[in-house]
């Protein structure tokens, strides 16, 4: 008796392991914060109050260019001059750096964090206004059609893009694919533009298929949330660049802010504890 599997399933085989294994080895970057993370910084009240001292304190040092360090002076007819202190305080510059740190992050956000990210925080969002599987394909599609880097699969960008395209495709590792192709061809985009999508109206589910068969197995329908989910989950890890950029100087404002903050905080607490004692 002849046990021996065929050759072509055996090629098919070999073919589906180097696909599952291809791509680097090792994880290669840094886990920046996600898009939503940022955004939620920079839409606090203290960083956008910190946008006032970047008028404030130009103004200030325009009109007090002339005015000397000190000045003494005995207001209300009093003996004893007072001194006042004329130069602005060292905490200001602070505030003024800050504001330009949260600046420059908002205007990397504005310009490369994904418009779906603006609009959609999470799947829930996306459904309820509109958004099918089909609307998902065409973007990730139109998205990935200007991605001209191979992207790391076992990076934190790489690892979420693999998860959606493999909801979306059914093939597991497309990114690492992708990585290791050296003609030039985007797979990742032609896999998403080669999937057919059909919506089923009123069940929150699609099917799928390939546009070479275009048969669609009407017992495997895929949750239209789990798709938008990891769609969304993957964009909101996108533009590594962009994104350490803008968490580099979220962060760098963050700390100028916290010198005058703890400043203050350790006089109030001072003061009350010597008051208190």
């Amino acid at each position: 008796m002849n046990n021996k599997l065929p050759e072509d399933m055996i090629n098919a085989f070999a073919l589906g392991l180097r696909k599952q294994n291809a791509g680097p080895k090792e994880w290669a970057g840094i886990d920046w914060l996600p898009w939503m993370a940022l955004r939620a910084v920079l839409e606090t009240k203290a960083v956008k109050t910190a946008s006032v001292w970047l008028v404030l304190v130009p103004v200030i040092l325009t009109f007090t260019s002339e005015f000397p360090e000190r000045y003494s002076a005995a207001p209300l007819g009093g003996q004893e001059p007072i001194s006042f202190v004329l130069k602005i305080p060292f905490n200001w510059y602070l505030f003024y750096f800050a504001a330009v740190c949260f600046f420059i992050a908002r205007l990397c956000y504005v310009i490369f964090c994904p418009d779906f990210i603006k609009k959609y925080s999470v799947a829930a969002d996306a459904t309820s206004a509109g958004i099918t599987a089909s609307s998902v394909r065409d973007y990730a599609s139109g998205y990935l059609s200007a991605v001209t880097l191979k992207k790391n699969p076992l990076s934190p960008e790489g690892l979420r893009l693999n998860s959606f395209l493999s909801e979306i495709t059914g093939s597991p590792n497309i990114v690492g694919e992708h990585w290791d192709t050296g003609n030039g061809d985007n797979l990742m985009q032609s896999a998403v533009a080669g999937v057919h999508i059909r919506d089923l109206p009123g069940t929150g589910t699609y099917l799928r298929a390939f546009k070479l068969t275009g048969n669609e197995d009407e017992d495997k329908k895929l949750l239209t949330t789990t798709l938008v989910w990891k769609f969304i989950d993957w964009l909101n890890y996108s533009k590594s660049v962009a994104r350490a950029l803008c968490t580099i100087f979220v962060l760098c404002g963050l700390g100028l802010l916290a010198v005058p903050f703890s400043q203050g905080f350790l006089a109030v607490f001072g003061a009350f504890m010597h008051n208190s004692s």
